[in-house]
């Protein structure tokens, strides 16, 4: 289960942002690559999960809604951008 959406992540960063860093170097920045930032929200919800799992049951029901950006998704930025 991912503890975030595209949306979530396009309010957090802004939609430029988010262009940018899954936009190829070179490449015309159009659109933000959804697959991109699905992947790398499922990387940082696994990791969250990692996390976790040592005192709950995961996935969680009901995330805080904070619990994506205070880890994974802040830290993720680095393994998707400008690949």
């Amino acid at each position: 289960m991912a503890y975030a959406t595209v949306d979530d992540m396009t309010k957090s960063f802004g939609e430029d942002e988010l262009i940018t860093v899954t936009t190829p170097r070179g490449v015309e920045r159009t659109v933000i690559d959804q697959d991109q930032v699905n992947t790398a929200i499922g990387v940082a919800s696994d990791e969250i999960d990692s996390y976790l799992r040592r005192r709950y049951a995961v996935p969680l029901v009901t995330a805080p809604p904070t619990a994506a950006q205070r880890r994974g998704l802040y830290g993720i930025k680095p393994q998707w951008s400008r690949i």
